[in-house]
């Protein structure tokens, strides 16, 4: 993936969001979803985004392709990266000991160790109590980062544009969110592929679409849970009467109750006319 920069812009509301395993689909995804936004810089690690409005963490929930969300707070010369992670530290230090981690993009994270070192000094001297918790001088992970969500803060530094820019991570993929969604459905089949709950969200965030959104080869019904799940009405349909059956049980264990979104499921040859369910005032988008 080439990468490419476009440095006018304004520094309160750059964004960078790290990708996946897949960069080319996770940036497709970002600018479905975020169609104000505008692109700042690209690569195969990530890319910046500049955005009117603060993203929520419940927003990046959403997002199938993009492992962490970073805010980017300023930008500094390399010198004075440790003075402006001290400055963070501070700004939320409440007396008691604060844990905190540091993750690097852009830059090797043999990086980590001279930063991580310097930076627990300054403290001292500034006589706030904190220990970091990155493991072996390494980039901070999802069960990491859980483990400080409530208590801490994970900051990090990002190096594009021949610039250095200290931000602070504001969303990181819930591992074990998806493992339930994954895992611990009612109904699975081995035999007919298992499609992830990342890439049905990314299948759904790259339509487009804020209306109804139909599967008309739904299987075990992973893109209507996710869709359900995403503040979408789902509509599902397949061939196979066995798979229509399973997501149904699916996608009632994850609405739990929770009916306000409708999502029809029945059995139907996809190479057939449309059925007449989806002919409505706002037709449903194919998936």
């Amino acid at each position: 993936m080439e990468e490419h920069s476009i440095i006018a812009i304004s520094p309160l509301s750059n964004i960078f969001f790290l990708f996946g395993r897949h960069p080319e689909l996770s940036l497709a995804e970002l600018m479905a979803r975020l169609p104000n936004a505008s692109l700042v810089h690209s690569g195969a690690e990530g890319a910046v985004l500049n955005n009117p409005e603060t993203l929520s963490e419940s927003f990046f929930d959403q997002l199938g392709g993009s492992q962490k969300m970073i805010e980017l707070i300023e930008s500094v010369d390399v010198n004075d990266v440790v003075q402006s992670l001290a400055d963070q530290l501070e700004a939320i230090y409440r007396g008691n000991k604060l844990d905190y981690g540091l993750s690097v993009y852009g830059l090797p994270e043999a990086q980590l160790r001279p930063w991580l070192l310097a930076l627990k000094k300054e403290l001292r001297l500034r006589e706030l109590k904190g220990r970091f918790i990155n493991n072996q001088f390494r980039n901070i992970s999802a069960a990491q980062y859980k483990s400080i969500k409530e208590k801490g803060i994970e900051l990090a530094v990002v190096y594009w544009g021949q610039r250095y820019w200290v931000g602070k991570v504001t969303g990181v993929q819930n591992i074990d969110a998806y493992a339930i969604r994954d895992y611990e459905k009612p109904f699975r089949d081995m035999k007919m592929g298992m499609l992830p709950p990342k890439l049905a969200q990314m299948l759904i965030n790259l339509t487009g679409v804020d209306g109804v959104v139909w599967d008309p080869f739904c299987g075990s019904g992973t893109v209507l849970m996710e869709g359900l799940l995403m503040g979408h009405a789902m509509v599902g349909s397949d061939l196979n009467p066995r798979h229509v059956d399973g997501a149904l049980q699916n996608v009632d264990w994850i609405r739990d109750g929770d009916d306000r979104l409708p999502c029809p499921i029945f059995v139907h040859d996809a190479t057939h006319p449309i059925p007449d369910i989806l002919l409505m005032p706002s037709p449903a988008k194919l998936i």
